[in-house]
């Protein structure tokens, strides 16, 4: 039993491989249906942490949300189509990648390791980066950027992949905020510190648990996403995690009388306000 449980039921522990699911959305969207649900009495609630995680990281830096690029060369478009191209490119392997797939345009595309700058050269024309284009982190690029004879990205490029494996919980009205302050259901940010072909390993050493909204829990309906809350694509890839279930007493809540009386007179002064 877990030393935040204060009710007579005793901690429960989820053991999930994503190879076992019952429902299976891709390799980042597991459903689990459980053949005994998870019914506390009326008078608990329930709170929930992701003890471990392990995964290979066998997603690429080039993939189908960032591999698209749209780029005019002396008033001719062309569009570079990465998306199923399933690779770890390095800075100078992209550069030569693009270099070939441009060739029709004689635009020549170089890397320059000093400044972590991708740099795109034809003589005489204008070249820019047009809408829709999706590798603006890897290229370091913005849409709208334009230049004569040359075109440097405007940031430094980005070919590390995602910074962090967010696992989301999306049934249990886990109350967590994104950046924008939206519920998200993420219980856990885990970050990517290792290569490709190594396994990332997470263990709760803070021992932090969630309330959730849901009362009953019929199975589990989890993703994977990376740091743009896009699916991970693990390219066959299998996951493993421990969630933890805690229970708690409901606790009634306590208000001071002096702040019911303030609530009070305020809602009084309001209503003589719109008299």
């Amino acid at each position: 039993m877990s030393i935040i449980n204060d009710a007579h039921l005793g901690s429960v522990s989820l053991f999930i491989q994503s190879d076992k699911a019952s429902k299976d959305f891709g390799d980042a969207h597991k459903f689990f249906d459980f053949q005994e649900i998870i019914e506390p009495d009326p008078h608990l609630n329930m709170l929930i942490g992701l003890e471990s995680f392990e995964m290979p990281k066998s997603f690429f830096n080039l993939n189908s949300f960032n591999g698209i690029l749209n780029i005019s060369i002396g008033g001719s478009t062309y569009n570079v189509d990465y998306t199923t191209i399933g690779k770890n490119l390095s800075a100078s392997e992209l550069a030569s990648q693009l270099t070939t797939t441009l060739s029709a345009s004689s635009v020549s595309v170089s890397f320059e390791e000093k400044n972590n700058k991708f740099t795109f050269t034809k003589s005489g024309e204008i070249i820019t980066i047009l809408a829709n284009t999706t590798m603006i982190d890897i290229l370091g690029v913005k849409v709208g950027d334009t230049g004569t004879n040359t075109l440097t990205s405007t940031n430094i490029a980005n070919l590390s992949g995602t910074g962090s494996v967010y696992v989301k919980i999306n049934n249990l009205g886990i109350q967590n905020r994104d950046s924008r302050g939206q519920s998200d259901g993420v219980i856990s940010k885990i970050m990517v510190d290792c290569n490709y072909g190594n396994y990332l390993f997470y263990k709760n050493q803070t021992q932090v648990y969630y309330p959730m909204s849901a009362r009953i829990i019929k199975g589990l309906d989890i993703t994977l996403t990376d740091d743009n809350d896009n699916l991970l694509e693990l390219n066959g890839g299998k996951f493993s995690m421990v969630l933890t279930i805690n229970f708690s007493k409901i606790k009634m809540r306590n208000i001071p009388q002096k702040f019911l009386l303030d609530k009070i007179k305020r809602l009084e002064e309001t209503n003589i306000d719109k008299k």
